[in-house]
């Protein structure tokens, strides 16, 4: 019986072309066991190959694992490259190709599980809010307007951590060069716009707080999340709290002014507008009106003028610490803003500045001064501020030392000294003592 033509040609092409393939591992259990029939072998179960799918597990969680990822990798960068124009752009071109990745994969994932809900990508607002910081940083406030921008047109809606992080940043800048470009009417217009975007969310957060205890638990926890998201208060305050301190550094003090008016209005009033608002404990704290107070001292602006709203701003704190003393709270008083409130009152100085620090410190510190009566001063039951911070104590010490008020000056480091066992011991800093020394030597003589 005569072989094809050819045949024999073709087996050692055959083998040849093969031959390697017999050193490779199998491709699937399929493979293997064809291979073992060829060979004449039996079939071993000793062998196990991991199958091939199609596709890999699809998983809604991926998109929010694939988001924090691009997070980390910006990260990466800025810890990478020293100059900021080369950190903004290679963390923008990551971000853009992130997204376009995302996209790819959210497509995926919908086709996987037949869904037709669209998949948001607001898990990957910290990676924007990232990249829009550091183009500010960058000395391109511009290029960050334009990603805010593009952020909303990508479906990413910005957060309270946007808004407050964007003010800060721009706060930053405008004490450089960048002031003169913030100082345009087109930033002006942005500005009012991203005022209008953090409204927004304040009124939507005073909503949900007050209709959180309207809903059940299950509503709650899927509410969480968005709510951790867009409305934090305390993300809200602090960006309330950049945007006051932005116009004052841009000289629009007049409008900060009508915002803080707007957060914590003078006086309590009896009915509510009909414009949700969160409530007043949230912006009326230590951190918002010391800010406010440093802002309104470093601003420009008529020193008459400053002299009267920085001290409307205090009789306003005094009614606050009122109320949180009423409340049964601490009063809303720390040492930084004891010293922050020693340099705004005695700003310019006016006649009744060392009046104003002796009552400041006697009330809310307990210190007693030999020239006022009881009358004038009534201490707190239980002062939450004490002579713990040196600065604080010279600071206090420079001030009178400054007015020639001697015998106050007396007065506090006497106070302190007796209150060193709660606190700091003034015999141990050297400049305290030695404005002591000095001003019972003006005192003695």
């Amino acid at each position: 019986m005569s072989a094809r033509p050819g045949w024999r040609l073709s087996l050692p092409r055959f083998f040849a072309r093969h031959a390697s393939s017999k050193s490779e591992p199998p491709k699937s259990v399929v493979n293997f066991r064809n291979m073992q029939r060829r060979r004449g072998g039996t079939f071993r179960t000793d062998v196990r190959v991991e199958r091939k799918t199609k596709g890999t597990a699809l998983h809604p969680d991926t998109l929010r694992q694939h988001m924090f990822a691009t997070s980390k990798r910006i990260s990466e960068i800025v810890r990478q490259e020293s100059d900021a124009n080369a950190r903004f752009k290679k963390s923008e071109t990551l971000l853009l190709e992130r997204m376009a990745e995302w996209r790819t994969l959210a497509r995926r994932i919908r086709f996987h599980h037949k869904s037709r809900t669209p998949l948001t990508p607001q898990h990957g607002a910290a990676a924007w809010n990232h990249v829009i910081l550091l183009a500010i940083r960058a000395a391109s406030p511009t290029a960050a307007w334009h990603l805010f921008c593009d952020m909303k047109r990508q479906g990413i809606r910005p957060t309270a951590r946007t808004y407050a992080g964007f003010f800060q940043a721009l706060g930053e800048q405008a004490h450089t060069s960048q002031r003169e470009i913030l100082g345009l009417a087109s930033w002006s217009e942005r500005l009012s716009k991203l005022y209008e975007g953090l409204e927004q969310l304040h009124k939507e957060a005073a909503a949900q707080t007050c209709m959180h205890d309207a809903l059940s638990p299950h509503q709650v926890a899927q509410q969480r999340v968005l709510h951790e998201l867009e409305k934090d208060p305390a993300s809200i305050v602090t960006a309330f709290r950049h945007y006051i301190s932005l116009l004052c550094t841009l000289g629009r003090y007049e409008e900060a002014l009508q915002v803080f008016d707007h957060l914590c209005p003078d006086g309590y009033p009896a009915t509510q507008d009909d414009m949700p608002r969160l409530p007043r404990k949230h912006f009326a704290t230590v951190p918002m009106y010391t800010s406010f107070l440093r802002d309104l001292g470093l601003c420009c602006m008529p020193m008459p003028k400053k002299q009267q709203l920085i001290r409307e701003v205090w009789r306003r704190w005094q009614s606050d610490i009122a109320m949180a003393l009423r409340r049964g709270a601490p009063p809303l008083l720390d040492e930084t803003a004891v010293k922050t409130l020693v340099w705004t009152l005695g700003m310019g100085q006016p006649r009744t500045c060392v009046q104003d620090i002796c009552h400041l410190l006697g009330t809310y510190m307990g210190v007693s001064f030999r020239s006022f009566t009881d009358s004038q001063v009534h201490p707190v039951p239980k002062p939450n501020v004490h002579w713990k911070d040196a600065a604080l104590l010279v600071d206090v010490l420079v001030f009178f030392d400054q007015q020639g008020a001697y015998s106050q000056l007396i007065d506090c480091y006497t106070h302190a000294h007796n209150e060193a066992a709660h606190g700091l011991d003034p015999s141990t800093v050297p400049k305290a003592a030695a404005l002591y020394q000095k001003a019972a030597l003006h005192v003695s003589t």
